[in-house]
């Protein structure tokens, strides 16, 4: 059949457009026909597997390095035939499997069709955050969802059905954030250093707080009741007597004392200091129980002898007393005294005054007393019965009697201990015997006042 040249209808034909209108409905409708269900439900099926097969994971697989002039050949023809595949596909004029196979290459690689729209730009606010290194991106299985939309156009002689599938977007990936390993924690170093927190406020001396149940003179009770336990402390028949305050050392320590004798030279009542502590009650514990402290100076003198000595000894003890009692209503009773001097073991905040020096003695009476101790030192006591001092002088007795030279308490120095109450004297001293032997070399001697006069306990040279 001749090719003949195509007349278009003008606005004057309209007879002849009406003329051929039923036989150009009757060749659309033979033309525009439905495919078989069939051939729809092969290329749906064929669809999907396709979708599934692009979806699978490829893994690499090792291949054996080329030498480098072939792998360029390779690569140059390989981006070629891309090239012209994808030309061929944009052109429409390829097979439709291969159209398709095509297409879906060119997607996968980004390589722009023609009905791509390019995605609008995204906003910096919009903008997906850079994934952090301790961030895993975990992707979920590939499904993809079809949907089959029917469309059906009614026409006189048939019916023509559309099909259009639409692709559903992949789902997004789901991002779940690792946490770094946990690491024990290291022991850090204070900013600062930590002060310790301070004590509570510490007990007053005499303080003008009164304890439930206490009488208005509680404090004068209880110093009167310490001065009356000392003097009962003075009784004692030992040198270190339990529950007293008073403590001495025999001279020889390797024979027991005997006869002893106190007697309480002072107990300032005016300077003693009054305390008083009250101690909650706990677990098998009575309830709330006050205790008082008692702080009073005290002097005591006393005498003892020893086995094969006839002459007995001096001793003294003096300090700080220290006494805890308790008021039962009516008096203070369970009165206990630490053994020795409480100086330097007194509670928290408290303060004592020290021993005083006896007024108007000067340094000449225990020097006077002391010219006449070396002489009970070194010549036999006229009553035996009276106590003399501890002498320790380098002094042989079987060189004969001996006799002091000079004044050992010239160029003495005296100190008063107001811990103790007592004097030492120190100084030089010479002494000489009938046989014609001397003995020269410093001492020290100690000294204590009992109200009226002097008394040497002891006298030690070198």
């Amino acid at each position: 059949m001749s090719a003949r040249r195509r007349i278009p209808f003008g606005s004057g034909d309209h007879s002849a457009r009406s003329a051929a209108a039923p036989a150009l409905n009757e060749l659309r409708s033979e033309l525009l026909v439905m495919p078989r269900e069939e051939l729809v439900e092969n290329h749906v099926d064929m669809m999907v597997f396709e979708a599934q097969l692009l979806a699978t994971p490829r893994f690499a697989k090792t291949r054996a390095a080329l030498p480098r002039p072939r792998r360029a050949a390779f690569v140059l023809l390989a981006v070629c035939g891309t090239l012209a595949s994808c030309g061929l596909s944009a052109a429409g004029a390829l097979p439709a499997p291969l159209q398709h196979i095509t297409e879906s290459i060119a997607h996968t690689l980004g390589v722009p069709q023609p009905h791509h729209t390019p995605p609008a730009p995204k906003s910096a606010a919009s903008a997906p955050k850079p994934t952090t290194p301790t961030t895993v991106v975990v992707r979920p299985a590939p499904t993809t969802t079809h949907h089959v939309t029917v469309t059906t156009i009614p026409a006189k002689p048939k019916v023509v059905q559309h099909v259009v599938v639409h692709h559903a977007p992949p789902p997004a990936p789901s991002v779940q954030s690792v946490q770094p390993p946990i690491a024990k924690a290291r022991p850090t170093v204070p900013p600062k250093r930590i002060k310790p927190r301070k004590p509570g406020p510490p007990p007053s001396n005499n303080s003008s707080n009164t304890p439930a149940g206490y009488p208005n003179n509680w404090r004068r009770l209880a110093a009167a009741a310490t001065t009356a336990q000392l003097r009962d402390c003075a009784q004692a028949d030992t040198l270190s007597p339990a529950g007293c305050p008073q403590i001495a050392t025999a001279a020889d320590a390797s024979a027991p004392a005997q006869s002893v004798q106190w007697s309480l030279v002072s107990a300032t009542q005016s300077d003693a200091v009054v305390v008083a502590r009250v101690h909650p009650g706990g677990p098998n514990k009575s309830g709330p129980a006050t205790t008082v402290t008692v702080y009073e100076p005290f002097q005591m003198s006393g005498s003892y002898t020893q086995t094969g000595g006839a002459q007995p000894y001096r001793t003294y003890s003096g300090g700080i007393a220290a006494a805890t009692m308790t008021w039962n209503g009516s008096s203070f009773t369970n009165i206990t005294f630490s053994s020795g001097s409480a100086v330097g073991h007194l509670l928290p905040g408290v303060t004592v005054p020290p021993l005083r020096r006896p007024a108007g003695v000067g340094d000449s009476a225990p020097l006077v007393v002391l010219q006449a101790g070396f002489g009970e030192c070194v010549t036999p006591a006229a009553d035996p019965t009276v106590p003399g001092p501890v002498c320790s002088l380098p002094a042989d007795a079987a060189s004969g009697p001996w006799s002091v030279v000079g004044d050992p308490a010239h160029g003495a120095t005296v100190t008063f201990n107001a811990d103790q109450g007592d004097f030492t004297v120190t100084g030089s001293y010479s002494l000489a015997s009938a046989g014609g032997s001397t003995v020269n070399g410093q001492y020290v001697a100690t000294l204590f006042f009992d109200g009226q006069n002097f008394q040497i306990l002891s006298i030690t040279g070198s």
